[in-house]
Parts: C-alpha cells; sequence; structure tokens
C-alpha cells in the first residue's frame, strides 16, 4: 500500500518514455505469482525489451520512491 502511490507517480512520469509500469494483485491472480515465483509483497520484476516470459524476468531490488523507479527503468530502456 505505501508504494501504489510512488508507482501511480512513476508511471505517469514515464509516460510516452518507452519504458512502462503495470501492477497485478498477487493475492487475486495467484497463478500468474506462481508462475513469475512471487514470494513477498510487495515484488517488483522488470522485462527487459518488453519481454514478458517468466524466464526473462529478473527481481528489482532499487528504491522505492518514485524518482528511483523512474532512474532505474529509463536505464533499463537505454541499456
Amino acid at each position: 500500500k505505501q508504494l501504489l502511490p510512488e508507482w501511480e507517480e512513476a508511471a505517469s512520469k514515464l509516460d510516452n518514455s518507452g519504458a512502462s509500469l503495470a501492477w497485478v494483485d498477487a493475492t487475486a491472480e495467484e497463478s500468474l505469482a506462481q508462475q513469475f515465483r512471487i514470494q513477498g509483497f510487495p515484488t517488483i520484476k522488470v522485462f527487459p525489451g518488453g519481454k514478458t516470459d517468466a524466464s526473462y524476468a529478473s527481481d528489482y531490488n532499487g528504491g522505492r520512491q518514485a524518482a528511483q523507479i523512474v532512474e532505474a527503468a529509463l536505464a533499463e530502456v537505454d541499456r
């Protein structure tokens, strides 16, 4: 719940940047949580180049403030 406002702010700042943010309620989407090996909440996954397969997902361990999320997302786009 603490992350959601930061996430929404980051998503707004990333509009038209080439990076996308999305969220899923893993308590409601249990099969998706299993597929992506979600074990704690909140968990942030990074998908390079728009790939959506679980094998490409990596855990994001960076900061949880909007500016930090934006910086990490833009760095991923530039990679």
